[in-house]
């Protein structure tokens, strides 16, 4: 089986030359579509991973402060068991 090349301009010949370039570029352009798109999606989870990052940040601060004032109300809570006691005791000797 061979295949005979016609090297003459016939219509045939351009319009199959004209698809075959028309096709060739319009899956270039999807490509390049797609690629676009995948860098756009790629920043913006960067943007988001950045945000999720600082947000993470800022949770563990208010962790920390959270615990820091718990600390100091059960601390405050021990003083005043004892100042109550304390007042208890004057009020039973009186």
């Amino acid at each position: 089986m061979s295949i005979d090349f016609n090297p003459e301009f016939t219509v045939a010949n351009v319009l199959t030359i004209v698809i075959a370039l028309t096709v060739g570029l319009s899956a270039w352009n999807s490509v390049e579509g797609q690629v676009t798109q995948n860098q756009t999606a790629i920043n913006e989870s960067k943007k988001s991973v950045q945000k999720i990052t600082s947000d993470l940040a800022e949770l563990k601060i208010d962790v920390a402060l959270l615990k820091q004032d718990s600390e100091h109300a059960s601390e405050m809570m021990e003083e005043i068991k004892a100042n109550q006691t304390h007042i208890i005791k004057l009020l039973s000797e009186g």
